[in-house]
């Protein structure tokens, strides 16, 4: 594994651990009505974005820190697979919403669709370059 790759999974672990350990908190208050009231609820409420945010930077600091151009091919390819799994899933769900009036998707679910159809990319993407 480069460098590179190392300094990004680390970074990437480390918003993700972030990201699990703002959500939990924010959701459990939620559930047993002990959120904060005015402007405490808006931050409460975006506090697990910042992440979100990190994990991001994260990625695309990855791109401009790895020297192998095919490295960097192929993690594009899979941010830009992620991406477009992601909406898809999103549009779907937005339809199922609209017309068969199933439950609004979690906000969390999103990026989740998103850094898992990325994984899901880079394994199938391994898979077929053997």
């Amino acid at each position: 594994m480069a460098k590179s790759e190392k300094r990004y999974v680390l970074r990437l672990a480390v918003f993700m651990s972030l990201y699990i350990a703002l959500l939990w908190p924010v959701t459990w208050a939620t559930r047993h009505g002990h959120i904060p009231q005015g402007w405490l609820l808006y931050a409460a409420a975006m506090t697990p974005a910042l992440p979100v945010l990190g994990a991001i930077w994260a990625m695309l600091r990855f791109l401009s820190e790895e020297e192998d151009e095919y490295q960097r091919f192929i993690r594009v390819q899979a941010f830009i697979w992620g991406a477009g799994f992601a909406v898809a899933v999103m549009t779907a769900w937005g339809f199922l919403e609209e017309f068969a009036k199933v439950a609004p998707m979690p906000p969390m679910y999103p990026f989740l669709i998103f850094v898992c159809a990325i994984g899901f990319a880079q394994g199938i993407g391994a898979w077929w370059r053997r």
